[in-house]
């Protein structure tokens, strides 16, 4: 099963839909994580490794351009270095809000403080091999009024959870949603 976290306002909620199970990590966990100040030390870059990137154009996600690289090192986060690389904990997927990226870029948001608060607190023990995020949509704030709940980017994002399952072969996935993130994710 694919098993999902959401998050939006300090709420945690469990809901069952088809073959999505949503279920929580400790709220006080990602409500920190969330709230983490930027560090001087942070870490965190993107885009997906290459190892990642070479999974997905063999397994059929190609067409899907979850790296962003239209976005540079900001589009999109995670993967192992090499086949050696072991998972211990379930893989985390983190989906922005409305006009924004995966990580920092300019004046948005992004993951990336968030994924540092994981890394800095020992969630993903051996690489960041477990913590994942791509870029949906565009960043232009202009628009923010004019994007829906479409289909395409809905089986998009769908389709990312899944590859990060398969790549990970993790039995669940969580996932952590900012503002129009939840939604699409959900």
């Amino acid at each position: 099963s694919l098993s999902l976290l959401f998050f939006c306002s300090a709420q945690s909620s469990q809901f069952r839909m088809k073959h999505f199970f949503i279920v929580t990590l400790p709220s006080l966990l990602i409500a920190t994580a969330l709230l983490h100040p930027q560090s001087a030390s942070t870490k965190v870059k993107g885009p997906l490794t290459s190892h990642f990137q070479d999974w997905l154009n063999a397994n059929g996600y190609a067409a899907d351009k979850f790296p962003r690289s239209d976005y540079g090192t900001q589009g999109s986060h995670g993967g192992k270095i090499n086949d050696e690389e072991k998972i211990v904990n379930s893989p985390v997927v983190f989906i922005h809000g409305n006009s924004d990226s995966a990580l920092v870029a300019g004046i948005y948001s992004g993951w990336t403080h968030s994924i540092q608060y994981f890394l800095d607190h020992g969630y993903a023990t051996v690489s960041e091999a477990e913590l994942y995020a791509t870029s949906w949509g565009d960043v232009n704030a202009m628009k923010a009024g004019l994007r829906t709940h479409d289909c395409d980017t809905t089986r998009r994002l769908r389709r990312f959870l899944i590859a990060v399952q398969e790549y990970t072969q993790s039995e669940k996935v969580h996932v952590v949603g900012h503002s129009m993130g939840v939604t699409l994710g959900r």
